[in-house]
């Protein structure tokens, strides 16, 4: 009898890390050392403090059911920290997954909530939209992305929406004595016109079961925007303040519904508000806007704002980050320690505060000598340690263990997240290259060490990289040659179409288009040269 041997496979994941939308995070405000982070497409992380690193929480999903890939909200009990809720779900599903873990995210248990929710749809970069009644564990309240403001009083066996009028919210916070609701929306469901968003932000006093109009600045009109109005983005409460970031969708924004986030890279008119109270009510709010050099105005500014965050073992530490700010190319963190009253600038493009990257791809010699910093829509202080503060971006996550000094020395830590999207894999017949990876957003990677992450992706010789790469072709007869297809990224520094390299993907040069077709194939041709169009493919 023959008897053949089975082999045994190992497979893991090709390093690149980072690679997408981190979307948000919380910390556990009472016990120290929790954290986690959610993604747009990568499901939900864990800050594993004692290896420094990030653990998945949706290594058990398959194909058969995608919904917690997409998280749109995380929520923690200040009461009991080990549990940890998360709302995810897919669009065309009609209603969302309610995740509970009563481990710190080892294992779920698993409800519906009746409304849609997807952690890629537009509104995805702003938060909190979960949060745990502070006074009744069993109670939370939920602010969806296109069905209202919900409320659960049994840990998600039931819901009921909440009388506010507009579909589109984008925040909820709730007092400690549960009688005062804020909720922030997108101002759509009750728009003036197609032009004009209506009002953004609402309050209940007696515990949702009515909504009014929450003072807020009134809307500066710009001609060119699709969308004008100021919409809330995030918030913070110290416990004395709530402080709540506003936008407005920018001028080039292609979303205009739902387009209240960085989703399309283009926000305008930002604003920084922090509210205070009288006998346990809003009684109103002071403009603490921070300008370029970090002075306060209340003048229009050019971009938006994204993340906001106190500390409580440090009143008065106030952080917030620009959004989609585009001088320097880069993303601009502010602090304030005396509760917004004054502020300066932590970090600023490669100048201010110095930021270092330890993953090669995002080195300034290979994003066009620039910080590749943007979409930074969150910020977090460690509530014990007001040293170290996280934050977000289009492309992993940043920390710093030294925020309160005059160079906080910021770097990225994504080691664990792998949030990227895989279209095609190649494996050269010769050469030193073993893997051809062409991915989204990144353009691509070809791996000499599968062990380790690539020094860069694909990028021309000024060091601006391409974009989302459809496919390639390599030579069977000379595996240092290929060609691939590429978009041009989203400044305009490299055009999409065909890119192509000679030296195993070392380098790359940009194929001149055969535009003397004429016709619509050279007018598509042209199409595809511009920033975010999928260029085809090639063989």
């Amino acid at each position: 009898m023959k008897v053949t041997k089975q082999i045994e496979y190992e497979y893991k994941n090709a390093p690149i890390p980072g690679g997408g939308y981190v979307t948000g995070f919380v910390y556990h405000q009472t016990q120290p050392g929790i954290l986690y982070a959610r993604t747009d497409i990568g499901g939900t992380y864990r800050y594993e403090k004692d290896g420094e690193c990030w653990e998945s929480l949706i290594k058990h999903v398959t194909q058969k059911d995608l919904s917690e890939t997409y998280p749109i909200a995380l929520a923690l009990d200040e009461k009991y920290p080990e549990r940890l809720y998360i709302v995810s779900g897919i669009t065309q599903n009609g209603y969302g997954v309610f995740s509970i873990s009563e481990d710190y995210g080892q294992t779920f248990t698993y409800k519906k909530v009746p409304t849609v929710v997807h952690g890629n749809m537009p509104g995805r970069g702003t938060g909190y939209r979960l949060v745990v009644d502070k006074k009744d564990s069993n109670t939370l309240y939920f602010a969806s992305q296109k069905g209202g403001l919900w409320k659960t009083s049994d840990r998600g066996d039931t819901w009921e929406r909440l009388s506010l009028e507009e579909d589109y919210t984008t925040c909820v916070w709730v007092s400690d004595d549960s009688q005062t609701i804020v909720v922030g929306t997108a101002g759509y469901t009750t728009r003036v016109d197609d032009t004009l968003r209506r009002h953004s932000l609402y309050v209940s006093y007696d515990a949702g079961v009515s909504f009014e109009k929450l003072m807020m600045p009134e809307n500066v009109i710009v001609k060119d925007c699709k969308m004008n109005g100021l919409v809330a983005s995030r918030y913070d409460y110290d416990g004395k303040y709530l402080y709540v970031t506003m936008n407005v969708t920018g001028r080039y924004n292609y979303i205009v519904d739902m387009g209240y986030s960085c989703d399309t890279g283009d926000m305008i008119g930002g604003k920084v508000i922090r509210y205070y109270f009288e006998d346990g009510r809003i009684a109103g709010y002071d403009d603490i806007t921070p300008d370029y050099s970090g002075r306060l105005t209340t003048e229009y500014v050019d971009h938006g704002f994204g993340g906001i965050c106190s500390c409580k073992s440090k009143p008065g530490l106030l952080v917030c980050s620009t959004l989609c700010i585009e001088a320097n190319c880069s993303e601009t963190v502010y602090i304030s320690e005396d509760y917004g009253n004054t502020w300066r600038v932590s970090l600023c493009g490669l100048e201010v505060g110095g930021i270092h990257f330890r993953t090669s791809y995002m080195l300034p010699k290979y994003n066009g000598n620039h910080s590749l910093l943007h979409w930074l829509s969150d910020v977090k202080i460690d509530p014990f340690n007001p040293n170290k503060l996280w934050f977000n971006s289009g492309t992993g996550v940043f920390t710093t263990d030294a925020l309160l000094s005059e160079n906080p020395a910021y770097h990225d830590w994504c080691d664990g997240i792998e949030e990227t999207v895989h279209l095609n894999v190649y494996a050269p017949l010769s050469g030193d290259v073993q893997l051809v990876d062409i991915v989204g957003d990144l353009g691509g990677f070809a791996f000499r060490d599968l062990d380790k992450p690539c020094d860069n992706s694909f990028d021309d010789e000024n060091g601006n990289r391409y974009i989302t790469c459809i496919n390639a072709d390599l030579s069977d007869a000379n595996s240092d040659v290929a060609v691939i297809t590429a978009r041009g990224n989203w400044t305009g520094k490299t055009k999409g179409g065909l890119i192509r390299t000679v030296d195993g993907f070392k380098t790359f040069q940009r194929i001149p288009m055969p535009f003397n077709i004429g016709g619509k194939i050279a007018e598509q041709l042209h199409v595809i040269e511009k920033p975010n169009v999928n260029a085809g493919w090639v063989a």
